[in-house]
């Protein structure tokens, strides 16, 4: 396997890590705060299906690489900092250190990174089920930040 693919694996891996580490924390959300517990275990369920379509997507790749290379640099860095943060937020709400309000935030801003990452454009291929995957996968993560900007406004309205 050429060092192209072999570095499109080890991103997509990484994102796939991601995905998981965020569901997660999303689960301990909804087992702390049981009035949200659908809200935070709907999202979770999200994440799970991002990592395996990500899983997918390296299957796609591993059978049939000359149908995909890079698109565009991207640092691998940014996805491995933003796992030592959910691990870190995973902490700290096993600790407490979290409150209801402020997870909505933190939340957010993990999907405003997923979507500033632009993971669409890595990966260049004209494979239809691969682009399927990988658009559900944004337009999932848009959907989840516009959810959880709707009860952040909720909750500031009550005076968060």
């Amino acid at each position: 396997m050429t060092t192209n693919i072999q570095s499109l694996l080890e991103v997509m891996n990484k994102m796939k890590e991601a995905e998981m580490k965020v569901g997660e924390l999303y689960l301990l959300c909804a087992n702390k705060w049981k009035e949200d517990k659908h809200f935070w275990i709907d999202i979770a369920g999200t994440e799970a299906k991002h990592a395996e379509y990500l899983q997918q997507m390296m299957d796609m790749i591993i059978t049939n690489p000359n149908k995909f290379s890079y698109n565009r640099p991207f640092n691998i860095t940014a996805v491995e900092t933003m796992i030592k943060f959910v691990k870190k937020n995973i902490e700290r709400l096993n600790k407490d250190e979290i409150t209801k309000d402020n997870m909505l935030f933190i939340a957010r801003d993990f999907e405003n990174s997923v979507i500033e990452q632009k993971y669409v454009e890595i990966i260049d291929t004209l494979d239809l089920k691969y682009k399927e995957l990988m658009n559900r996968i944004v337009e999932e993560t848009f959907e989840h930040r516009k959810m959880l900007i709707d009860r952040i406004n909720i909750s500031c309205k009550r005076g968060c």
